[in-house]
C-alpha cells in the first residue's frame, strides 16, 4: 500500500527535554546543540504530573526528549498535540504506551546503537565469567592470606560446556549468543512469540521458559517488561532452576522478583545472581539482596562505556533533528505508525490532533 505523500507541514521547531539528573550532561550537550541550530528548546521536571496545570508550551512542541524513568503519561500524550515524536536517549521505551502514541501518529525514537548492543553483550558476558570464576574471592584471598599458603578449594568453574540460557532474543540476546559460541557453550533462547525468533545462529535450540529454567547452568536475561507485567523470574520460576545455576539480569529491573532471588540465594536454591538492573533505582539499603555474599549488584552502569554514551548523545540529536525535519528517526521503536505520522504531517491532511 502507498504511503501518503511525505510531510511539507513540519512541526514546530521546539523541542521539550524532560530533566533527568543522571543525564543532565548528555542533555544540557543535546540542548546546546539544538541552540546553535536555531531550535527553541524547554525543560520539563523530572515527573509530569496532569494534576499540576500543564505548562503553555506543552501544547506548542515538536519532539520531545526523555529517559527511561520518565514516565510518559497519556494525559502528556493528549495535552501535547502538535508532538511528532519522542525520543528515549537510551534503548528502553517501556515507559511510553507505544500503542496511544502509535495511534496518535507519535514516532518514538531510541538509542538502539551497535555501541549500545556490543557494550551491553561483552558486560553481560563479563558478569557471567566473574559468577563462574568469582575472581573478587580470588582477590580477597591475595588480600587477606599474604603470608599463608594459597588455599586448596577451588571455586571457579569454566564456561566452556556449560549450557547457557537466554529469556528474550532482541539485539543484545544475539549479541551475546554470538559471543558464547565462542566459549563452546549450548545456547537455548525462550523468546516470546511476537518475537522474530528466525535462528541464524549454528548451535542454538529454541524452547519453552520452563525447559529453559530446568536446562541452564546460567541464565541470562534480555527480555522486556511492560508496565503492569509480572516478573519473569518469580519464585516459581526460581524452584524449576538447577541449585548450581546462576541468574544474570542486565535487562530490567522488573524482569526478576527480588525478594524471592534473595530467599533463594540465602537458602542455597540458587548458586548466585549479577543484577544491573533493580524494580527501585538505586537499590534500597534495607534490600536483603545487599546482604547476600552471592550476588554481583552493579547501579546500572556495568555495560555504560564511553563509547556507549557518546552514541546514545549522537543518536537522540539526530532522531530530533530528523522529526523536525519531518523525517523518521534513524533509530525507532514503532515503524508501524509511519503512515499515520505521515499523514498527520502533510498538507493534504486536516489533521492536527
Amino acid at each position: 500500500m502507498a504511503l501518503p505523500p511525505g510531510p511539507t507541514r513540519l512541526p514546530e521547531r521546539r523541542v521539550a527535554i524532560w530533566h533527568d539528573e543522571g543525564l543532565a550532561e548528555t542533555f544540557d550537550s543535546i540542548a546546546g546543540k539544538l541552540r546553535a541550530q536555531g531550535i527553541d528548546v524547554v525543560h520539563g521536571p523530572a515527573r509530569f504530573d496532569a494534576a499540576v496545570p500543564t505548562p503553555p508550551w506543552l501544547a506548542t512542541v515538536g519532539a520531545m526528549l526523555v529517559s527511561s524513568r520518565f514516565r510518559v503519561e497519556p494525559a502528556l500524550l493528549d495535552t501535547a498535540t502538535k508532538l511528532a515524536g519522542i525520543v528515549c536517549a537510551s534503548i528502553g521505551t517501556e515507559n511510553i504506551d507505544i500503542d496511544r502514541a502509535t495511534q496518535r501518529g507519535v514516532l518514538i525514537g531510541h538509542g538502539a546503537t551497535p555501541e549500545n548492543v556490543i557494550s551491553m553483550a561483552e558486560a553481560t558476558l563479563l558478569l557471567i565469567l566473574m559468577l563462574l570464576y568469582a575472581p573478587l574471592a580470588s582477590m580477597q584471598v591475595m588480600r587477606n592470606e599474604r603470608e599463608r599458603p594459597r588455599p586448596s578449594a577451588r571455586w571457579a568453574r569454566t564456561l566452556s560446556g556449560k549450557t547457557v540460557g537466554l529469556v528474550g532474543f532482541g539485539r543484545i540476546g544475539r549479541a551475546v549468543a554470538q559471543r558464547l559460541r565462542a566459549f563452546d557453550c549450548r545456547i537455548l533462547v525462550a523468546a516470546h512469540a511476537r518475537l522474530d525468533i528466525s535462528v541464524d545462529l549454528p548451535g542454538i535450540e529454541m524452547a519453552s521458559l520452563d525447559e529453559v529454567l530446568r536446562r541452564s547452568d546460567v541464565l541470562s536475561l534480555h527480555t522486556t517488561v511492560r508496565a503492569g507485567e509480572p516478573p519473569v523470574i518469580d519464585a516459581r520460576a526460581l524452584a524449576l532452576m538447577p541449585p548450581h545455576a546462576c541468574l544474570v539480569n542486565t535487562a530490567r529491573g522488573a524482569a526478576v522478583d527480588e525478594a524471592a532471588l534473595a530467599r533463594a540465594l540465602a537458602s542455597r536454591r540458587l548458586a548466585a545472581a549479577a543484577l544491573d538492573t533493580f524494580v527501585v533505582e538505586p537499590l534500597p539499603a534495607d534490600s536483603p539482596l545487599r546482604r547476600s555474599e552471592h550476588v554481583i549488584l552493579t547501579p546500572h552502569l556495568v555495560g555504560h562505556t564511553r563509547e556507549m554514551a557518546n552514541s546514545f548523545e549522537e543518536a537522540a540529536l539526530h532522531n530530533l533533528l530528523n522529526l523536525l525535519e519531518g523525517r523518521p528517526p534513524r533509530h525507532w521503536k514503532n515503524p508501524e505508525g509511519e503512515s499515520a505520522w505521515r499523514a498527520r504531517w502533510s498538507s493534504t491532511s486536516a489533521i492536527s490532533k
